[in-house]
This record gives structure tokens, C-alpha cells and sequence, in this order.
């Protein structure tokens, strides 16, 4: 390999892996879900005006997107086939456990990262900048 030949790439290649990880949450996190809302914009305006199609589209476009992109990492991730097949834990051997438990793909970083980002920004953006909908709170 490339990387044993010639050992410090990897250390010259390091920030464009971290800019394709921050890139990749980026995308999965907020470029995903606002093209669907784009979408689902343009949907409102047209000549069906049913009134809840641009939901429909939208939640549904979310969830066909985000499972054809992690059917698709999962078919060229060479790494977690390198690691062979995934055994349950009642079928490992103590000595797996051992040396650290099942270890994750850079793809599952990935989609880790962008659900606890997501998840912290929700918590953010909920509690401080939401307001109540309940009425008569003036906010």
C-alpha cells in the first residue's frame, strides 16, 4: 500500500479527512433536510394545492434520501468489509471484548456525528430560541 511505503501522507492527507468529515456532517445534517424543504416549498404553489402534499413530500423524500445514501455508503464501504462479518454479542469470544468491542467505519462516524450535532442544535434552538405555542404567553 501507499500509506506503508511512504508513511507521513497520511499525516499531509489528515486536514482534507477532517474537512470531508466536517463536509459530510454538514451535508447530511442541514444540506439534505433544506433541499427537501426547498422542494417541498415549490410543491406548495402548484396547480394541485393539496393542502398537506408539501409534508408529505418532504418527510418522505428525508426518509427515501437518507436510506438510499446509507444503502450506498454501505455497498463501497471496503473498511467495515475489511473488519468481516458483524457477530452479536452473545456470539463473540471474551477476547473480543477485550480489545475494545466492535470498532466503527469512518461512513458510521459519519452518520454518529451528524445525529448528535443535529440532536444538540435541536436541544439548542428548542429550549432558548423557540418560544412557547401555547396562548396568551406573548412569545
Amino acid at each position: 500500500m501507499y500509506f506503508d511505503t511512504f508513511p507521513y501522507v497520511k499525516y499531509v492527507l489528515l486536514p482534507f479527512k477532517v474537512v470531508g468529515f466536517i463536509a459530510g456532517v454538514a451535508v447530511l445534517g442541514a444540506g439534505v433536510p433544506l433541499a427537501w424543504v426547498w422542494i417541498a416549498s415549490k410543491l406548495s404553489h402548484t396547480f394541485l394545492r393539496l393542502p398537506l402534499l408539501p409534508l408529505f413530500v418532504m418527510v418522505i423524500g428525508l426518509l427515501v434520501t437518507y436510506m438510499a445514501l446509507a444503502a450506498l455508503v454501505a455497498r463501497f464501504d471496503k473498511e467495515r468489509a475489511a473488519l468481516g462479518p458483524a457477530r452479536m454479542s452473545w456470539n463473540r469470544a471474551m477476547t473480543d471484548t477485550r480489545h475494545g468491542g466492535p470498532q466503527t467505519t469512518q461512513w458510521e462516524r459519519i452518520f454518529i456525528t451528524t445525529a448528535i450535532v443535529v440532536g444538540i442544535l435541536f436541544e439548542i434552538w428548542f429550549f432558548l430560541f423557540a418560544g412557547s405555542s401555547l396562548p396568551g404567553t406573548g412569545t
